[in-house]
C-alpha cells in the first residue's frame, strides 16, 4: 500500500522537475544526482566522464575552473553534490555560482527534498531563462 502511495508522489515530483527544467543545460559534476537531473529532462551534454575522472584525481584543475567559468558565462548552472569527488569539491569550494546539492536531513520527506532541489536549480536557471526570453 505504501509503495502504491509513493509511486504517484514520485511521478508528480519528476513531472514538476520536467516542467521546470526540461531542455535546460546543466554542467553536471554530481556524483549521485545525475539520474534526477536526467529524469527532469536536463541537458547534460556538457558532462564529459573522461574529464570528470581526471578532475577527480586532481588533474587539470585549471581545466575544471575554465569549464566552470565558461558555463557560468553562458548562464549555465554548475551542479555538484556530496558524492562529487572531493578534489572537485575542494577546487570549487569558493565558487559562488556553483549549486551544491546536499543530502536530505534524517527524517526529511525524500520527495520534498527532490522538489526543493529542482526549485533551487530552477532559480539558478533564471539568468539563462531571461536571456532566452530576450532573444524571442
Amino acid at each position: 500500500r505504501r509503495l502504491s502511495e509513493f509511486q504517484p508522489r514520485l511521478d508528480s515530483t519528476i513531472l514538476v522537475g520536467r516542467q521546470l527544467l526540461k531542455g535546460y543545460p546543466v554542467l553536471d559534476l554530481t556524483g549521485e544526482f545525475s539520474d534526477m537531473l536526467l529524469a527532469a529532462g536536463c541537458d547534460l551534454s556538457m558532462r564529459d566522464n573522461r574529464l570528470l575522472n581526471a578532475w577527480a584525481k586532481g588533474e587539470d584543475t585549471n581545466g575544471l575552473l575554465a569549464a566552470v567559468k565558461n558555463a557560468v558565462q553562458k548562464k549555465i548552472p554548475v551542479v555538484l553534490d556530496t558524492m562529487t569527488a572531493k578534489k572537485i569539491r575542494d577546487a570549487l569550494r569558493n565558487e559562488k555560482d556553483v549549486l551544491a546539492i546536499g543530502r536530505p536531513a534524517e527524517g526529511q520527506d525524500l520527495l520534498l527534498f527532490f522538489h526543493d532541489q529542482y526549485l533551487a536549480l530552477w532559480n539558478k536557471l533564471a539568468p539563462l531563462r531571461e536571456a532566452r526570453q530576450g532573444k524571442n
